[in-house]
């Protein structure tokens, strides 16, 4: 048999021999006799085998080019160092052996596979463990997986309403660069003006090359429907006159106003003509 670790004594020779009085004795150097036909404790390397009938006069026999082999190599490897930016996890890659063993277990999708998914929180070195089918042989690596943090983002404001022609100004930080979606803009502020309801998003790219990606959402109004105010006229001081407008759109709320000032309460659209009541001065 081969030897299970590299640089253990830990092979066997069985030897079977046949004929004679039966009645042998066993030796592998031919000064040390012994009555069992199994050698143990042997190292890598070749071996002569000799057999003595001490039951009969038959020569002693001599079987040479007994060779022990090299074990089946055990080599851990646990692969190069890697850097991700924090949030995200990658993959580790471990070979070298038939049972596996990472530690620390910690971000570690399993400790027990050669091909885990990684996603520690902070910097952390893994050491991978590879033993042998028997578990005699072991091998050790490690690897460092560094965490590079990745951008603090935000976007203001996060949701805006315009009326339809108006704009927005949406502002972003905690990057080195920025890129804009939809538009393609790479600089910190955009100004918008869109006709109907829009997401945007922008990623953040710090200069460790670890990104961030926020969004904005923007509301669209709908300009309101323009009616006449009716009514009105000519009135003596100390007098009112009664003033109303021709329609109103409901959801809509109506405020008369004399020279920028409000006058009266605002009045709630119906889908109707609306009356403002008597107005005086």
């Amino acid at each position: 048999n081969n030897i299970l670790c590299q640089g253990i004594s830990n092979s066997t020779i069985t030897v079977n021999a046949s004929g004679g009085s039966g009645n042998y004795l066993y030796s592998i150097n031919n000064i040390t006799w012994q009555s069992s036909n199994l050698f143990t404790g042997l190292a890598q390397g070749t071996y002569t085998v000799y057999v003595k009938d001490i039951g009969s006069c038959s020569p002693i026999a001599v079987h040479t080019n007994v060779v022990i082999g090299p074990p089946t190599v055990i080599q851990a490897n646990a692969g190069p160092n890697l850097a991700i930016c924090s949030g995200p996890n990658t993959q580790i890659f471990g070979s070298g052996g038939f049972i596996y063993s990472w530690s620390p277990a910690v971000g570690l999708s399993a400790t027990n596979i050669p091909d885990p998914i990684a996603s520690p929180s902070a910097t952390t070195s893994y050491i991978l463990t590879v033993t042998d089918a028997n578990s005699i042989c072991i091998s050790k690596d490690t690897m460092v997986l560094t965490v590079l943090p990745s951008p603090i983002a935000t976007i203001s404001p996060v949701s805006a309403e315009i009326c339809i022609g108006s704009s927005v100004t949406l502002t972003a930080s905690g990057g080195g660069t920025y890129l804009w979606n939809p538009g393609g803009a790479t600089t910190p502020a955009i100004t918008v003006s869109p006709v109907t309801n829009s997401s945007y998003t922008v990623v953040v790219t710090a200069s460790n090359g670890c990104t961030n990606v926020k969004s904005a959402n923007v509301f669209v109004d709908a300009l309101p429907v323009k009616f006449t105010v009716t009514g009105g006229g000519l009135i003596c001081p100390g007098g009112s006159i009664l003033v109303g407008l021709s329609g109103s759109s409901t959801g809509t709320s109506y405020q008369l106003k004399l020279g920028g000032v409000s006058v009266g309460s605002a009045v709630a659209g119906t889908g109707t003509a609306l009356n403002f009541g008597q107005i005086g001065r």
